[in-house]
Formats: C-alpha cells, sequence, structure tokens
C-alpha cells in the first residue's frame, strides 16, 4: 500500500510499517511537515497515495469540501509506542485486500474494535 504519513504519525511507527511491505512516505521527508490539509491530500492524489493520520479535525475539513478522495486512514486510541504497530499493519493488509481502486474512503481504526468504512463524499 502507498502511504503518505502524516506529521503526527511516529517515524519509527512509519518505518516498522514500511519494513512490512508497505510504500511509506512521511511527510518530515519530504518537506511537507508543516504543509496544510488542503496540501497534503493534493499530494496524495497525485502520488495514488492513502493518507494516514491522527487527526480527527480532518473529517470536517472533508464533509465541508466535498472531498471525493484521497482515501484516509485514521488512526483513533492507539498508543504512542510501538506496541500497536502489528495491529496497524494487520489492519493495513486487510484494507490493502479489500479496497476497490474506483472507491474512496476514510478508515477509521481503533485498537480492538470493529474497523469503521465510510465512503467519500461524506455528508
Amino acid at each position: 500500500m502507498r502511504l503518505l504519513a502524516d506529521q503526527n504519525i511516529d517515524k519509527e511507527t512509519a518505518r516498522q510499517i514500511a519494513l512490512a511491505g508497505n510504500d511509506v512516505v512521511h511527510t518530515s521527508d519530504i518537506g511537507l511537515e508543516r504543509a496544510s490539509d488542503p496540501e497534503l491530500l493534493e499530494y496524495c492524489r497525485t502520488e495514488n497515495r492513502v493518507f494516514l493520520t491522527l487527526d480527527k479535525r480532518l473529517n470536517k475539513y472533508l464533509v465541508t469540501e466535498k472531498a471525493v478522495s484521497p482515501s484516509i486512514i485514521l488512526l483513533r486510541g492507539y498508543p504512542d509506542d510501538l506496541d500497536a504497530v502489528p495491529d496497524i499493519i494487520a489492519a493495513l493488509k486487510y484494507i490493502a485486500q479489500e479496497a476497490t481502486i474506483d472507491e474512496y474512503c476514510i478508515y477509521t481504526l481503533h485498537p480492538n474494535k470493529i474497523m469503521r468504512i465510510r465512503l467519500l463524499p461524506l455528508d
């Protein structure tokens, strides 16, 4: 899976996700650590990447802008340590297998909970 890891994602977490076979770019590696949400989403559209973030405020932006892409993976409630990485990687594998090319979604991941999937655009 091709991912852009937001600044709020720990770089070591992003590295571990990459070691599991994902193509991960961290915002700080490409000079986007201070980029706005619209800039980050446009980068994901242009580079065909899924946006991996902790930013729950992004939902409001997506509703306001009626955004139809890119897909977003929102991590909620995960600890700041690396103990959660195996669960995140397992969820990413599931998403990669189940996602369709022509549908963009927000995947909300919680530890020990069922994944929530919402199609874009949000209402």
